[in-house]
């Protein structure tokens, strides 16, 4: 299910660019799909908030400056503290288990979301070696 916002995303991208908009910024979740400009020469500014799973931590905020591209973000799931916060959680797909790593998120960048979220998940379902050699 971890995909569902993806495709929205990039349904409702493809019915805004058959009907001719060119700039637009669409976000749903930690999904988002930029298209053209905020304003001339001026990319989408995205702010994607971390939290980290030490109790004390404060969130992270990630600002990233965007043009004709998508991003998807996965972050592991926080403890028992942050349980307001947004989490998912990722199945390994060779054991069927939670996956365990040492990530605290993973940003991907694509042309599209569904891509994005497809290459985010399978990063957050393996080590860094293994994630790092798919890059």
């Amino acid at each position: 299910n971890s995909l569902i916002p993806s495709y929205e995303v990039d349904t409702i991208a493809n019915l805004l660019k058959s009907h001719g908009i060119q700039d637009f910024c669409i976000r749903w979740g930690h999904e988002t799909l930029v298209q053209g400009n905020r304003s001339p020469k001026k990319p989408w500014k995205i702010v994607q908030k971390i939290v980290t799973q030490e109790p004390n931590d404060k969130p992270l905020d990630v600002q990233i400056n965007l043009s004709n591209k998508a991003i998807s973000m996965i972050q592991n799931h926080p403890t028992q503290e942050h349980e307001s916060a947004p989490f998912h959680i990722v199945i390994d797909p060779l054991t069927g288990h939670l996956a365990t790593n040492n990530f605290i998120a993973a940003f991907v960048f694509a042309e599209d979301c569904i891509t994005a979220r497809a290459y985010a998940t399978a990063f957050m379902a393996k080590s860094f070696l293994t994630a790092s050699s798919i890059v």
